[in-house]
C-alpha cells in the first residue's frame, strides 16, 4: 500500500512535469515543486524510488535552460536518500551524471563562487 502522500504525488506528476516544463525560468515556482518533490521523496523513499529517474529527466532539461541552485538540491537530497541502498545505485549514478559536469563548471572559480554562493552551498553541503 502506497503511502497516502505518494499516491498524491503520482496522481499530480503530469501537472509537477508541466510546471517543471512551462515555468522552469521562475525560480520561486521551482523552489515550491521541489520542495513538494523533496517532501514527498522524505516521507517514503522507497516507495517514491519508481519516480526519480523520470523526475530527474526533467529537472535535468529545466536546470540546462535555468540553472537554479534548488535542483541541485534536489539532486543531493536523492542523493542522500538513495545511496545507501544498492538497488538505488543506477538513481545515484544517474545524480551524478546529470549534475557533477555542468554544476563544475558553473563554479570554476572563486568569482562564480560568489555568484552563485546557494549553488556552492547545495553543491558541496
Amino acid at each position: 500500500m502506497s503511502h497516502p502522500v505518494v499516491g498524491l504525488y503520482a496522481g499530480m506528476k503530469t501537472i509537477y512535469e508541466q510546471v517543471l516544463e512551462y515555468y522552469c525560468g521562475d525560480e520561486r515556482m521551482m523552489e515550491k515543486v521541489v520542495k513538494c518533490v523533496r517532501y514527498t521523496c522524505k516521507c517514503r523513499p522507497t516507495q517514491f524510488a519508481d519516480h526519480v529517474v523520470p523526475i530527474l529527466g526533467r529537472i535535468e532539461n529545466a536546470n540546462e535552460k535555468h540553472p537554479h541552485s534548488c535542483f541541485l538540491y534536489l539532486a543531493s537530497i536523492f542523493v542522500g536518500e538513495y545511496a545507501n541502498f544498492p538497488q538505488f545505485q543506477a538513481i545515484i549514478q544517474k545524480v551524478l551524471e546529470v549534475f557533477v559536469k555542468p554544476t563544475s563548471a558553473r563554479l570554476r572559480n572563486k568569482e562564480c563562487f560568489a555568484e552563485h554562493p546557494d549553488m556552492a552551498e547545495d553543491f558541496f553541503g
